[in-house]
């Protein structure tokens, strides 16, 4: 039971900031489709369903190793090395996948889109707080600790400062502003996060060859995971501009974007409880409990 109050407010504060970062999106989604149409909000959203399959790539179950191992170690010097692994791999992988996105789209989708506008879109596996990105890596110490207050609020106003500039960027830029909207807004408070975070947990940056070697095999199983997820979530809107065009993926993607804003209620639980899984892992009762 001593753990059950420190659960049930890291999911109430998630599941509040959550909402709160879910109905900015949904409002910047509005926003996009009243000012791109139907076009290029199809083609805005063939470019970020179509770097969902190279950000995997970058993704790699890192998160969930780095919360596994803090989790159950607590920070020792292994446990600050393991995470500077990860943070070096991650940068290593963003540095492979974003320029071979960029080349591979018009071959891929055999769409004409400028690969400069998917290179743009793809920089946004660094700081974005939508999705695994160099940014999640900086979570790490928060969500072992079952704090998630810093990281939520910072969400928060991403997507605050987002939507304030939404408008003015669409309107100076059109699709350039909208994609780079997502790095741009992000940014400020990636290097504010990573601030904090190191305070909690000092990474060390000494990787090895052979424990990126031995960390890039234990997240395999995870990119099999997440690539079967990502195909599942995804894969419509590649199949579908293949066969009709962006302004179909225009017209579907917004009403899909919507349903999908209430999917993070059953992923909130499970933020908070997984790593009180790893913490017990050998206290199957509590581990019985806990499920």
């Amino acid at each position: 039971m001593v753990t059950l109050p420190g659960l049930l407010r890291n999911s109430t504060l998630l599941a509040l900031g959550t909402a709160a970062s879910k109905g900015l999106v949904l409002c910047s989604y509005l926003i996009l489709t009243r000012l791109l149409g139907p076009e290029d909000f199809g083609r805005y959203s063939l470019v970020f369903a179509y770097l969902a399959f190279f950000e995997l790539v970058a993704d790699a179950g890192l998160d969930t190793i780095a919360v596994r191992e803090v989790s159950r170690h607590g920070i020792q010097e292994e446990t600050r090395r393991g995470v500077g692994d990860a943070l070096v791999l991650r940068c290593l992988l963003i540095l492979l996948v974003v320029p071979a996105a960029a080349l591979l789209f018009p071959w891929i989708t055999g769409n004409p889109l400028p690969i400069a506008l998917v290179g743009l879109a793809g920089l946004a596996m660094i700081p974005s707080n939508r999705r695994a990105s160099l940014r999640s890596l900086f979570e790490v110490p928060f969500r072992a600790s079952l704090e998630m207050g810093w990281p939520t609020f910072l969400g928060v106003v991403t997507e605050v400062v987002h939507l304030a500039a939404l408008t003015w960027l669409v309107t100076s830029w059109g699709l350039g502003g909208a994609i780079g909207a997502q790095t741009l807004a992000a940014l400020p408070f990636l290097l504010l996060l990573a601030l904090l975070s190191v305070r909690r947990l000092p990474p060390i940056l000494r990787p090895t060859r052979e424990r990126l070697r031995a960390l890039a095999v234990a997240s395999s199983p995870l990119l099999g995971i997440l690539f079967l997820s990502v195909v599942l979530s995804r894969v419509d809107v590649l199949m579908l501009e293949r066969m009709r065009g962006t302004h179909a993926v225009g017209l579907y993607a917004a009403p899909v974007r919507i349903a999908e804003a209430v999917n993070f209620l059953p992923i909130l639980l499970m933020t908070s409880v997984y790593p009180l899984f790893a913490r017990f892992v050998s206290d199957v009762p509590m581990v019985d409990r806990l499920f």
